[in-house]
Formats: C-alpha cells, structure tokens, sequence
C-alpha cells in the first residue's frame, strides 16, 4: 500500500524535514501513524527522521542515543523544542549586516566587539 511506502525511513530521511510535515498534510492516516504515532510499532520514527534531516540541512547537531527506546514524545520534544529554534543560527543574520556566523567563531561578532 502507499501507506507502507511512506513510512520507510529511508524514504522519510531522503523527502526532509518539510516533507515529512507535507506527507501529514496530504495524507491522514500517515499522520496519525507517523506524526501522532497512534501505531506502536512504527512509534516516532518519522520524528526520529525529520530530527536527522533538519540537522542534516540546517549544519545542527542531533543528538542519537545508543537506545532506541526513549520515552513517548522525545523526539517530537527534541524537533519542535531544540532544533526547530535554532534551524537558523548558520543564516545570516539581517540586524547584524548579513555576515554569515562561520564555525570557529561562535562568540560575539566584529561589530559586537567594536561596540563593547
């Protein structure tokens, strides 16, 4: 069925984290399987997934812990509270000229430090 094609993590890791949140608009029982994890045994693999992706897409780091069996909700938690908020520390930030924050250099930026 289209149902078990669309809950493959493989294929779950390859459409993103967007395309995760776009299979559970276009299809509801993929949601309530994959997003409300009603289904115990597929569980939050697609929460798992769209956490690997976003890190994947936005350069953050995703923690992944050496035990699959985490409490009920973690890694919704984990998306919506730890990187959903941070998927733009890598963009250029608008307020500060559009300088792009390299790896390296995580403290204040030039114009911050001229100013202190």
């Amino acid at each position: 069925s289209t149902l078990s094609i669309l809950l493959q993590p493989e294929l779950l890791c390859a459409v993103g984290s967007a395309g995760i949140a776009r299979l559970g608009l276009l299809n509801r029982e993929f949601a309530s399987v994959a997003l409300h994890a009603l289904d115990p045994t597929f569980g939050e693999t697609a929460w798992r997934a769209a956490c690997f992706t976003l890190a994947r897409e936005r350069f953050l780091w995703c923690p992944n812990p050496s035990s699959w069996d985490k409490p009920q909700g973690h890694w919704r938690s984990t998306f919506f509270e730890q990187l959903l908020p941070a998927r733009e520390k890598w963009t250029p930030n608008r307020n500060q000229g559009g300088a792009i924050r390299r790896l390296g250099e995580m403290g204040v930026s030039s114009s911050e430090e001229a100013a202190g």
